[in-house]
């Protein structure tokens, strides 16, 4: 099958566009083609703008906007439409399919599919090598886009509370660095194949998240152990 990504971003380390560009691989590896050209259906990521005649349109859903303390009906509006225009829809877990229905409705045509991990691109990439960790026991590592919701200040603290005396945190992900604290490392932005190396490298990976419907960076650590 020929099928377009709408939506995604394939050189972006979020989320969704992480997701896409793990899906991709697997797609053209199964035998099907990536296009923006010329296709048979249309895959896209939570919203579009788009127009695709008789082409089927399907939507994957990662989570949609439910706090009350901003205008969140408007800035799901146009999510809902394609939702409501979709084929059908993927959720990314059941959580995320209850929560999306009552604000939505229930879709007549949807599924849930969890996310998965490049267990390929695992495999070929070695635990991250420096020198630096030579000081260390235990490497803990945390991984966002960091916002409000992702709680980096309680990942944090439950480090300080639980670390032994020989071991440190790498926070990975643009963010200003919130503690000052010899044990604890802000290194911004990691490529996608970086991050594999870091959580290859490291004991524990936190993610105390609130209402996260189905993170792929934890998806990630727990398939690279």
């Amino acid at each position: 099958m020929k099928i377009r990504f709408e939506n995604a971003d394939l050189s972006s380390s979020s989320g969704p566009n992480s997701f896409a560009k793990k899906l991709k691989r697997y797609l053209e590896d199964s035998g099907n083609t990536v296009s923006s050209l010329d296709y048979e259906a249309v895959l896209c990521f939570i919203e579009t703008y788009g127009a695709f005649g008789d082409v089927p349109l399907y939507q994957r859903l990662d989570g949609i906007y439910f706090n009350i303390d901003f205008d969140y009906q408007s800035q799901n509006a146009n999510i809902y439409q394609t939702y409501q225009r979709s084929h059908g829809v993927i959720f990314q877990s059941y959580f995320n399919k209850k929560l999306i229905a009552k604000y939505f409705g229930e879709h007549p045509n949807s599924t849930v599919i969890h996310n998965g991990a490049d267990v390929k691109m695992i495999g070929d990439t070695p635990a991250l090598e420096h020198r630096f960790f030579d000081r260390y026991e235990n490497v803990w590592c945390c991984a966002s886009n960091w916002r409000p919701h992702k709680r980096l200040k309680e990942n944090i603290e439950y480090f300080l509370e639980h670390k032994g005396e020989r071991d440190c945190l790498i926070v990975a992900g643009q963010t200003p660095k919130v503690f000052d604290d010899p044990n604890i490392f802000f290194v911004g932005q990691f490529s996608y194949e970086l991050l594999l190396s870091l959580y290859k490298r490291s004991k524990y990976f936190v993610h105390l998240a609130w209402l996260d419907h189905c993170p792929n960076v934890v998806v990630d650590a727990r398939a690279s152990g």
